[in-house]
């Protein structure tokens, strides 16, 4: 198999954070690197990151690159690092390629220093809160277990009013009232949201309280659904669900959640490590490694190398039950992580399994029920 190069860049700018979030695959889910990991990514690193994506870009003529930067929290580095890491970025990449950068942040630390950059270097900012804040406040807190909805909520208004605010995403607790959530969120006016699965797996379940029927969290976003395709918060566009739609009618898919479609997708750690999907920390300890560095491996290295390889494969990466299964097209057995069976074995389906199969079955019957009935309207 010859593999697609890679045209996405999650860089981790930063490998600390000012939150201590429950359920950050980072740090609480038994992944230890961020140990080992320097503070912040080097101008030094940047730049030899910067040198080996554009050769990348330029031997396989890629139209265009996403450069996203991560954490930790990334606005730790402060606002003259992240000047100068887009500064470099913009200067190897934009003569060669269409370059979009990007910024996922807990908003908790944006002042106006960073807002200068981030405008300067058209950074657009996607902000994690999980709803209002008794919602956010299930898992979001600090070092010291304070609340971090506050600062949050500043962060997301400074953003928007300068035009900055992507997107918001939201972490699915099923004990907090979707609609809740939903109404909040869409309150601040941003067009994109995500709603996701937690990371968990077959070793590490996802919390199912007894009340709850089996799908608790296909439930939990087909609530949203209805709501949402009913007429509610119209202007915003709610990416797991356009997700399902595109791939329900043989479109493109938005990102690697499910569908078939190969992954294009590189991380770089702090320290220059070319690393996996980064939530296979979810997994356990050293799960994302693939034992290269981008100081002395170009990213091609990375086109031969069985991680890379596993998330290309479409349906022969996947159980016997998930290449049996009519939603096979649509589910593509589900997020990679949330495969994870133990022993480094991701040939399971989705833990999440029968809630995204409720979720799609109920999508796909609620368009088919409009279609008809516009049908005979019609």
């Amino acid at each position: 198999m010859k593999a697609l190069p890679a045209n996405e860049f999650i860089i981790k700018l930063a490998s600390r954070c000012n939150l201590n979030c429950d359920y950050c695959y980072e740090y609480n889910l038994g992944d230890a690197s961020w140990r080992t990991q320097p503070a912040f990514m080097s101008l030094e690193t940047a730049s030899k990151v910067a040198d080996r994506i554009a050769h990348h870009a330029l031997t396989h003529s890629l139209p265009h690159i996403t450069i996203a930067f991560h954490g930790g929290e990334p606005m730790l580095a402060g606002p003259e690092r992240i000047a100068s890491v887009a500064k470099i970025f913009r200067q190897r990449l934009g003569p060669i390629t269409s370059l979009h950068i990007s910024m996922q942040s807990n908003a908790t630390l944006v002042n106006d220093d960073i807002l200068g950059v981030l405008e300067k270097y058209e950074i657009a900012v996607g902000v994690s809160i999980d709803g209002p804040r008794e919602a956010n406040d299930l898992h979001r807190k600090d070092h010291y277990g304070n609340s971090s909805f506050e600062a949050t909520v500043s962060g997301i208004g400074a953003l928007k009013r300068r035009g900055l605010l992507h997107g918001l995403l939201s972490v699915i607790d099923v004990r907090n009232d979707p609609l809740l959530c939903f109404d909040f969120i869409a309150s601040f006016g941003v067009e994109q949201i995500d709603f996701i699965l937690p990371h968990h797996n077959w070793v590490r379940p996802p919390f199912r309280p007894e009340s709850y029927s089996s799908p608790a969290y296909g439930e939990w976003l087909a609530t949203i659904w209805r709501a949402w395709i009913g007429g509610r918060h119209p202007h915003a566009k709610i990416r797991y669900l356009e997700h399902i739609i595109r791939l329900l009618v043989g479109a493109p898919g938005l990102f690697e959640g499910l569908g078939l479609e190969p992954v294009q997708l590189l991380v770089l750690a702090a320290d220059g490590s070319i690393e996996g999907v980064d939530t296979l920390k979810s997994c356990g300890d050293g799960q994302q490694r693939m034992e290269l560095s981008i100081i002395d491996s170009p990213i091609d290295s990375v086109l031969s190398h069985d991680q890379y390889l596993h998330r290309q494969l479409g349906h022969l990466s996947l159980s016997p039950k998930c290449q049996e299964c009519p939603e096979l097209e649509v589910c593509g057995g589900g997020y990679l992580p949330h495969r994870y069976k133990g022993c480094s074995s991701f040939v399971a389906p989705s833990v999440y399994c029968d809630d995204i199969l409720y979720l799609i079955r109920t999508i796909r019957n609620d368009i088919l029920v409009r279609a008809n009935k516009n049908k005979v309207l019609g």
